[in-house]
């Protein structure tokens, strides 16, 4: 469920004369491409600067921007794409009938526009959610109203969520966790300084946002004061970003699992169990609490004696989760706010309302986005080549002379296990219970909001639904470990990463190698630890896994020793398993390059490098440094071509050149 206050023909050769003829062509090529390279960076040196210098020449950031890449601007494309569907429902809107999609998606967009009905409501809409919890007289009134989706919803004391069981990928499960801070990180909290201009810009948007909503100035100060206090309670027992990832990435030892009775043995005050009966989450046999340090915390707090500051606590969030859904003045709170902690310039109301639409009522979008785009040549195309990746990764498990046959067997047993999904759902959601409201029909943008996220509440506990995790008209693809499954977006199922009319070495230079990115997930340091149903399961051997780590421990510190800004070297242990996932790909798409005649090398590399182009501000660039997963786009290129022999041959690299790697120091692990 979302929650609002949050967020890649064999060639037989049988005369010899062919292989000579080979050969020569092979090394005429080769000094061909070399010489078309430019004068002021060679392919030799810099193969990522050498293949993307125009790009990287012409690609100046806004004032707004902080990155642009190649994700980026497909991305743009599409965005462009859904706006002309967009347009073309508005320009038609009369011949919709009620009960159609295409109604409420336009209903949606014109409750966001239509700010004369939305200021003439002002603040009612949310206020009679938040009136409850203001005339609660003891938790337990608190805990029965945490049981009204329409509460829970914008409260923002407890987070429900449905999502594949950690310990089988088979089914889904409920997910508890903690609180949500207004500083976002606990560590704000922890490490009090004497002036956080962050802090000091949140309590004036909650103290403006407050009195729009009627309180007087004096309850306004002191439920502000009220809910930072209670935060500053709860943050103590809340994981911070210095200790996530390191949190989240082993849930096998910090995600413990309860049943529903245990569950209320640790929050005896809360009373879970009803607030997830009342929530209609049905057939629950087991929960996972994210954080069960918090759980405690919070049912220790949760008493009498505190009732005051819970119910401001929740009225406040409730207040702020909603504001951008009110009234004009509420929406120029938030984008002050956007414009105060981001530098983010507000959009038009018109694209702002698109954006809303698509975030909230993305499926019934996506739809007639997919419609437009893709069909069954191109998802079978896809998946011929998604299966031809797996085909060439079997292959190289069985001939690894590091890995015994049982291990292989079950690392085997997991590939032919992923599941595939290319595109989007077999089966779309069905909104004809859904109500969306006009204001024409006693509807409001919150009420349709609501309306949306009960939605959302009926889906079964145990329902398996693929691309609930991203978008069709996401520009990306990924792997989930939990249910051993690839999903590859309609979206991305365009140039420069794909073209089902392409020649078979630019394809796999662009959707191949993310496909075969998303593939080796299923083997990198996390993947590793689960079994082919996305259970936690250790289907290794001892001696096998620790020749698995020792090369795993050589990937993190190579990469851990690349400098990408003076003083500021890359993490090799955040990047550890996207670093593998490179590394993993390019090996099987060079394998099957192998196996095709004349295969065009040339058109292979430089597609690769152009679909990881990028150019990132200094600032936004040190922020994912500590941050982000993924390597830098030039050390995704050329790190990962300096491992390979195929490249140095191709482009006559040698000792003398900046792309050369010593053969010692090379990475291999796949």
């Amino acid at each position: 469920m979302r929650k609002y206050k949050k967020t890649t023909r064999t060639l037989t050769l049988i005369l010899f004369a062919f292989i000579i003829n080979s050969f020569i062509n092979y090394n005429v090529f080769a000094r061909e491409v070399i010489t078309k390279s430019n004068d002021e960076i060679r392919l030799q040196d810099n193969f990522y600067k050498a293949v993307n210098k125009e790009w990287l020449k012409n690609s100046v950031l806004k004032d707004n921007e902080d990155a642009k890449s190649t994700f980026t601007e497909v991305k743009d494309k599409v965005n462009i794409k859904v706006k002309k569907i967009f347009d073309n429902l508005l320009i038609h809107k009369d011949k919709y009938s009620n009960d159609t999609n295409e109604k409420k998606i336009i209903n949606l967009y014109n409750n966001y526009m239509n700010l004369e009905e939305r200021n003439s409501q002002g603040s009612k809409p949310i206020k009679k959610y938040v009136d409850k919890i203001k005339n609660a007289k003891s938790v337990d009134e608190i805990t029965k109203l945490l049981g009204d989706p329409s509460i829970n919803i914008f409260s923002n004391l407890i987070n429900f969520s449905v999502g594949s069981d950690i310990n089988n990928g088979e089914k889904n499960i409920l997910y508890i966790s903690s609180s949500t801070l207004t500083l976002g990180d606990s560590d704000e909290y922890k490490n009090q300084v004497e002036h956080n201009k962050n802090k000091d810009i949140m309590k004036q948007y909650l103290v403006n946002i407050l009195k729009l909503s009627g309180y007087s100035k004096e309850e306004t100060i002191k439920k502000v004061e009220n809910s930072f206090y209670f935060e500053s309670k709860l943050a103590s027992s809340i994981i911070g970003v210095t200790e996530f990832a390191d949190y989240y990435n082993n849930r096998d030892k910090n995600h413990e699992t309860y049943s529903i009775n245990e569950i209320n043995k640790l929050s005896n005050n809360v009373d879970l169990a009803s607030i997830i009966k009342n929530l209609n989450y049905d057939n629950i046999d087991e929960i996972v609490v994210f954080e069960p340090k918090w759980l405690e915390k919070l049912n220790e707090l949760y008493a009498e004696e505190n009732l005051s500051f819970i119910k401001d606590y929740i009225e406040v969030g409730m207040i702020s989760a909603a504001s951008r859904y009110l009234s004009e003045g509420f929406r120029n709170e938030y984008l002050n706010l956007q414009k105060s902690l981001y530098e983010i310039k507000p959009a038009s109301l018109g694209e702002e309302s698109k954006e809303f639409v698509n975030k909230n009522f993305n499926l019934a979008l996506s739809k007639l986005y997919v419609e437009s785009i893709f069909n069954e040549n191109i998802k079978n195309d896809v998946k011929k080549i998604t299966e031809e990746i797996i085909d060439v990764y079997t292959n190289r498990i069985k001939n690894l002379d590091w890995m015994s046959d049982s291990t292989k067997e079950n690392a085997i047993r997991k590939l032919n296990n992923i599941k595939i999904n290319i595109g989007c759902p077999e089966t779309w959601p069905n909104y004809s219970n859904l109500e969306i409201k006009s204001y024409k029909d006693g509807g409001s943008l919150l009420e349709n909001i609501i309306s949306l996220e009960k939605f959302s509440y009926k889906k079964p506990i145990n329902s398996k639904e693929p691309f609930n995790l991203i978008s069709p008209e996401d520009v990306n693809a990924y792997y989930d470990a939990n249910t051993n499954e690839i999903t590859i977006p309609a979206a991305i199922l365009q140039s420069p990463f794909y073209n089902i009319n392409e020649s078979k070495e630019k394809n796999l230079g662009g959707l191949g190698i993310i496909i075969g990115h998303e593939i080796t997930h299923a083997f990198d340091n996390n993947g590793a630890k689960f079994d082919e149903n996305g259970e936690i399961k250790n289907w290794w051997t001892d001696s096998d896994y620790r020749k698995y780590e020792d090369r795993i421990k050589k990937i993190k510190e190579f990469y851990g020793n690349i400098e990408v800004l003076p003083g500021m070297k890359l993490d090799g242990q955040i990047t550890l398993g996207e670093n593998i996932a490179d590394i993993g790909s390019m090996t099987c798409m060079l394998d099957i390059l192998e196996k095709s005649p004349n295969a065009n090398y040339d058109e292979f590399f430089r597609n690769f490098a152009t679909i990881w182009r990028d150019v990132t501000s200094d600032e936004y660039k040190t922020l994912l440094l500590k941050t982000d997963s993924h390597s830098p786009g030039e050390i995704r290129v050329n790190t990962v071509l300096k491992q390979f022999e195929k490249f140095y041959k191709l482009y006559n690299v040698t000792e003398n050149d900046g792309m050369y790697l010593k053969v010692k120091d090379r990475l291999k692990i796949w």
